[in-house]
């Protein structure tokens, strides 16, 4: 079936103009105007305007019979679905050049189908019409204003522009067929309108000396742009070359005369609009002519210019100076180019010509011609003859509309084959290409990829079936084209797999799981699982199993996807239904940025960025801000929630350095080996004031609430002992957790407490700092709860100034001081943890202000925190968190350490780090000796690098046992010696079992090449002997199944390459290719052959036994011994030599003696019964020989491949020979194929006697 379809339209653009004049680059009719691409349309207020789908203002034939299209040169070709215009430009795709409407070119491609009848529509849906539907700015149009035609078109009638229910906006058509939904780039309708004040004009009178040059420019906004000219005292300007108006705007005057002195006005006209303006009066003046030298000066501008191609193009080239200067004209393509040359412009009257003082004029402007002018200004100062010259460059840009070079073509492919569809383009600038499905764009990621201009979908499934549309854009118009695609199946296909589930097994594996799917085959050979990120424009990938699960792996963790699963007998299913799971969450992979900002000598501000999805591998829930000074063991720790991200660090050394470091936690935990992370370095700036006070330090009560004043907090403060500034007065200012901060009050120095009432139950933070005539001090900020009942209870007592000091790899010390009010049956709760991804919290009592920690684990992050009880029931808030590191240890024993020699004197050594390192092992001690009763200070030693695991030790003694430890070694030390290992060297190595099968084999490859080398010599020679044995036979003539004649030679070797001479039923598929050469005797004489290379006299390709095949066995040859070499050679005489590609009936291989076999022949012969041979060739899928059914083996859904012509898959031909033996037994023999490896046959052929045939089989 032929593959044309609706793969093309031409948009369209109005081809017709009124007789009144046009601007550039647009058509333009009396109340409307449109650009020249038909996308942007401008009409007047109150008047009706008809829009074609796909761009453009529609004109009836009827009101201006000269600008039909039966006329128009530039009306688009319809030839099988696809619409070209024969408009230079796009003279081979549907573009925005064309003269017709989409919806228009539809119906008469729907005619020329009709009469056709060869794309895809049926004759039963010849009569179906598209459906064509409008939108405005997005929004279906159903109102009865604006009203679709049966063609299509949009009228609208009376042109309202208001800010609501007003015609402005974009309008978009979507034509409906049977195949699909077509779509156009959108229309943008504006309502013609003209500014009442010029946007530019000359603000100031000119005055010029006669004979110099005089240039005015106007400009206004109007849509569409306006018709800018000029006028001197209300007149229209003198008609000669001195005054130009190169482009819209702009007036030169050359050579000012005092005639040309006067009132000079821009007038602006929209004819749309029905609008005109006039600028205000600018006086030219015109003095004295200049006497003396005057410097070269630009009075034009030098903006770059976009021209489409086809155009004319006015660059514009002005100056001034004394005497008059001459201009010329130079051109390259790039004027950034150092290496090229610039090239004088050529005129050419008619293309390239000057205007006026210098300007340059491209008439119809092609696309070489764009590239960089440079235009010269030179004059002589007579005074004292020296050339001056002045140079501006002009960069000029040809637009090329977009065409389509090779568009998407209608096709019919196999469900889960790839589609490709092409769009090949071309135009200036590059177009972009934007590609649609049933007029929707669609998403480029999953299965769906685009290839430069090729769009690619891998695994199709049924629902890709539709229209798809490439529309190609730029700033010179549009193109597009489209083709039909059918995704074909039929009811061999399985269905899709159902009841897929997703089970999350981790942060990157997911078991799926799924129930069988049907297939009418009975048997689903595999599935497969396509899966891909969902919020990304990631590649699909896919998996196969042959189970109804897998266990998918390697995943990103926390990332949503989608899945679906389809099922293979010998053709695809259709995908199961879309699964979105999302994969577990796992710890941050990376730290925050982080920005530091020392606000103060003793505070820093620290702020961080969000991880992106990638590097959080979760959602954030909280931040811990992570402090210490520099190369101390001991840091400081605050937390907070995941959706802060700053934090204030107070109460830091002034001019003192600082670590800092913020890590960001998931559900899961904070990132692993945290601390192995990297911090930042920062130095705190010194204190200039040395009068400020210290941060105070802040308790806090909760006084009971009443109904009048709310929850009440009482705050108290006090100066640290070692503060030597009296503070001139307090600041204290409080916020609800997460909110604005209250404040701050000023509070009098003598104050030491403040109550704050009002309060919700909820955490609150308080800040208290000091300030004295030199600025203000650290501040203190504190934090509680208002609801102790919530958070538990509360003493006035708090626990500040917590230290942490290592003493061992297991043990820290504590100690800490005690703020408020103390009773001597006051003890301390000391809580640690160790930070792992799953802590478990401990704790410790003291009655003093100092603590031991034994039983830790050497080298581990420990947080430790304490509160103060007055009893098990009453206690204050815990001390802020810090966090320190334990000392490292010696590590364990490494293990699986493995050796070997190397050489006669070498071993090589390696292991595996130890399970416990307890620190960062720095190095490896190997210990070596020949005595192992020495203790293992005496041994040998050799150290090797941490992050080494193997070495070699040489200059060993061979046939000499060594005795070999290893023990890792941390900053504490080196650990425990793994258990001595007994190494001995032979002096002469045993060659490994690789060696010796090396060796083997070049054994083995050494005899082979020998013998084949013997070969070669022996059948050089037999060949030899064979050349000038044939040199004295007699020539003989040959004969293949269609009478060409050959020149061969006969002879002994003839008839041995007949007789075969192997064993009994060894003949090969092969025998049924290759020729048999015979002898013919001299006296030979044969009927000639008809045209299928048979013979009238019952013999078939020149056979009287067509079974044998030319095939001489063993056993008929011992028979023929009785009576001499006579018999055979007659036998022999009677039959041709085929050729190569001659084919002939084969036998199967007979077990029967030669006796039997010579008796049959004489039965045959004296019964006189015509022998018949039949070979049937027939594609797979179209047999009814039950032998054929037997034999098949491959069947890939032939029924519908044929059907519609796909010939992707390669198919297996079956050739069946049928042969009547004198007892009625049939023999067939099928012969697996190829694409191509049976020739040109196609239809079932017959070889008999009566009608001899010659089947052509290729090797």
């Amino acid at each position: 079936m032929a593959s044309a379809g609706l793969h093309g339209v031409a948009l369209l653009a109005l081809a017709c103009c009124c007789s009144c004049s046009c601007p550039p680059g647009s058509v333009w009719c009396g109340s409307w105007q449109q650009s020249e691409d038909g996308r942007t349309v401008w009409a007047r207020r109150g008047t009706s305007v008809v829009l074609m789908c796909g761009g453009g203002v529609y004109v009836n034939s009827s009101s201006n019979s000269n600008n039909s299209n039966s006329n128009n040169k530039n009306a688009p070709n319809v030839h099988q679905g696809f619409a070209t215009a024969t408009t230079a430009g796009s003279p081979s795709s549907y573009s925005s050049s064309s003269t017709m409407s989409l919806s228009s070119s539809l119906l008469s491609l729907k005619l020329q189908q009709q009469q056709q009848q060869h794309l895809w529509l049926r004759s039963s849906e010849m009569n179906y019409l598209p459906m064509v539907t409008w939108l405005h700015n997005r929004q279906v149009i159903s109102d009865d204003r604006r009203i679709i035609t049966p063609l299509g078109h949009l009228n609208i009638t009376r042109v309202q522009r208001k800010s609501r229910g007003g015609d402005v906006g974009e309008y978009q058509c979507f034509i409906t067929t049977h195949q699909g939904v077509l779509t156009a780039p959108p229309t943008t309708l504006y309502v013609a309108s003209l500014s009442r004040n010029f946007e530019m004009i000359p603000k100031h009178n000119v005055t010029v000396r006669e004979g110099g040059p005089v240039r005015l420019s106007c400009q206004i906004d109007s849509k569409p742009q306006a018709n800018l000219s000029w006028t001197r005292e209300h007149q229209p300007l003198p008609q000669n070359n001195r005054y130009t108006e190169p482009k819209a705007g702009v007036l030169q005057i050359d050579g000012a005369l005092r005639t040309d002195a006067g009132i000079y006005r821009c007038q602006a006209d929209n004819q749309v609009a029905g609008k005109s303006r006039h600028s205000s009066g600018i006086q030219v003046q015109v003095s004295d002519s200049q006497g003396f030298y005057a410097p070269l000066f630009f009075l034009s501008p030098t903006e770059a210019i976009q021209m489409r191609v086809g155009q004319d193009v006015t660059l514009e080239c002005f100056a001034s100076g004394y005497p008059k200067p001459s201009i010329t004209w130079a051109y390259k393509a790039n004027a950034s180019d150092v290496h090229t040359e610039w090239k004088a412009v050529k005129l050419e009257p008619g293309k390239v010509e000057i205007s006026g003082q210098g300007n340059l004029v491209l008439y119809s402007i092609g696309v070489k011609q764009g590239g960089s002018y440079q235009c010269t200004a030179a004059n002589t100062n007579l005074a004292n003859n020296q050339r001056a010259n002045i140079s501006q460059v002009i960069e000029v840009s040809v637009l090329v509309p977009p065409v389509i070079l090779d568009p998407p073509q209608s096709k019919v492919i196999r469900i889960a084959e790839t589609l490709r569809l092409n769009c090949t383009v071309g135009g200036n600038p590059k177009p972009r290409v934007t590609w649609y499905k049933n007029g929707e764009p669609f998403l480029i990621s999953g299965r769906i990829r685009q290839i430069d201009n090729q769009l690619v979908y891998s695994n199709s499934i049924t629902s890709d079936t539709g229209l798809y549309q490439c529309i190609v854009t730029n700033a010179a118009g549009y193109s597009m084209a489209w083709g039909h695609i059918y995704i074909n199946s039929s009811k061999q296909n399985p269905d899709p797999p159902r009841d897929v589930e997703v089970k999350v097994l981790s942060s990157t594996d997911v078991l799926v799981q799924w129930k069988p799917a049907y297939s009418p085959s009975g048997v689903v050979q595999a599935y497969s699982i396509h899966f891909v990120e969902s919020d990304g424009n990631e590649q699909e990938q896919q998996v196969v199993s042959q189970n109804t699960s897998c266990v998918l792996d390697m995943l990103k963790p926390h990332t949503n996807y989608s899945i679906q699963v389809r099922a293979y007998n010998e053709q695809a299913s259709d995908p199961s239904e879309t699964k979105m799971f999302t994969t577990g969450e796992d710890v941050p992979t990376s730290m925050p940025q982080v920005t530091l900002n020392a606000t103060s000598p003793t505070t820093l501000l620290v702020k961080w960025k969000k991880l992106k999805p990638e590097e959080a591998r979760g959602t954030i829930t909280h931040y811990k801000i992570q402090w210490q000074r520099l190369n101390y063991h001991v840091y400081k720790v605050h937390e907070e929630s995941g959706d802060v991200q700053e934090f204030l660090i107070t109460n830091l050394h002034p001019g003192k350095k600082y670590e800092v470091r913020v890590l960001a936690r998931t559900g899961v935990g904070y990132p692993r080996e945290e601390s192995n992370l990297p911090w930042m370095t920062i130095r705190m700036p010194k204190s200039n004031r040395k009068d400020l006070p210290l941060a105070p330090v802040v308790t806090s009560t909760i006084i009971t609430p009443n109904q009048t004043k709310g929850v009440m907090l009482r705050v108290e403060w006090e100066l640290p002992e070692d503060n030597k500034v009296e503070p001139d007065g307090f600041l204290l200012k409080y916020r609800r957790e997460g909110e604005l901060w209250t404040g701050p009050f000023n509070l009098p120095h003598s104050s030491e407490s403040y109550t704050i009432s009002d309060l919700a139950l909820d955490w609150y933070e308080v800040q208290v700092k000091g300030f004295s005539k030199d600025g203000n001090g650290a501040a203190t900020i504190h934090k509680v709860h208002t609801a102790p009942q919530l958070v538990g209870p509360n003493v006035a007592a708090t626990v500040e100034k917590l230290e942490i000091d290592p003493k061992s790899p297991t043990s820290v010390h504590l100690s800490w001081k005690t703020l408020g009010h103390r009773s001597s049956e006051s003890y301390f709760y000391i809580r640690y943890k160790r930070m792992d991804p799953t802590p478990q919290e401990s704790h410790v009592t003291s009655k003093t202000e100092e603590v031991t920690i034994t039983g830790l684990k050497p080298f581990s992050v420990y947080q430790f925190s304490v509160r103060i009880h007055t009893s098990e029931n009453k206690y204050g808030s815990f001390s802020p968190p810090i966090e320190t590191t334990t000392l490292e240890d010696v590590p364990s024993v490494p293990l699986n350490v493995e050796h070997h020699p190397v050489d006669a004197s070498t071993i090589s050594l390696s292991w595996e780090p130890p399970d416990t390192p307890n620190g960062e092992v720095d190095r490896y001690m190997v210990y070596y000796t020949r005595n192992a009763s020495l203790p293992v200070s005496q041994w040998l030693s050799k150290e090797v690098d941490g992050e080494i695991q193997s070495t070699k030790l040489s200059g060993l003694v061979s046939n000499t046992n060594y005795w070999l430890r290893v023990c890792g070694c941390t900053s504490a030390g080196c650990g425990t010696l793994t258990e001595p290992l007994s190494s001995k060297i032979s002096a002469i190595l045993d060659e490994g079992p690789g060696e010796h099968s090396t060796k083997q084999l070049y054994l083995i490859f050494g005899l082979i090449g020998s013998l084949l080398l013997l070969l070669i010599l022996a059948l050089i020679v037999i060949y030899v002997i064979k050349i000038r044995h044939l040199s004295s036979q007699p020539r003989v003539l040959a004969c293949n199944g269609n009478g060409h004649i050959n020149g061969k030679r006969s002879g002994p070797s003839a008839l041995r390459s007949q007789s075969g001479g192997g064993p009994v039923g060894e003949s090969h598929e092969m025998e049924a290719y290759v020729p048999m050469l015979t002898r013919i005797p001299p006296d030979f004489v044969s009927a000639p052959l008809d045209t299928k290379g048979g013979y009238p006299d019952h013999r078939v390709n020149g056979f009287r036994h067509p079974m044998y095949n030319g095939i001489i066995k063993k056993e008929r040859l011992n028979k023929s011994a009785v009576s001499g070499s006579q018999t055979l050679i007659q036998e022999e005489g009677q039959r041709l030599v085929e050729q190569p590609q001659a084919s002939c009936c084969i036998t199967e291989p007979d077990t029967s003696t030669g006796d039997q076999l010579a008796q049959e022949e004489e039965d045959e012969q004296g019964s006189g019964q015509e022998q018949h041979c039949e070979a049937t060739v027939t594609p797979l899928g179209r047999s009814n020989n039950a032998s054929l059914q037997n034999n098949q083996s491959y069947n890939h859904h032939n029924d519908s491949s044929h059907d519609w012509g796909v010939n992707d898959s390669t198919q297996v031909t079956n050739l069946s020979l049928t042969g009547s033996t004198g007892e009625g037994e049939s023999i067939s023999l099928g012969l697996p194929g190829g694409r191509g490896s049976m020739g040109g046959l196609q239809d079932t052929g017959t070889l008999s006697s009566r009608a001899p045939s010659a089947a052509a089989v290729t090797r």
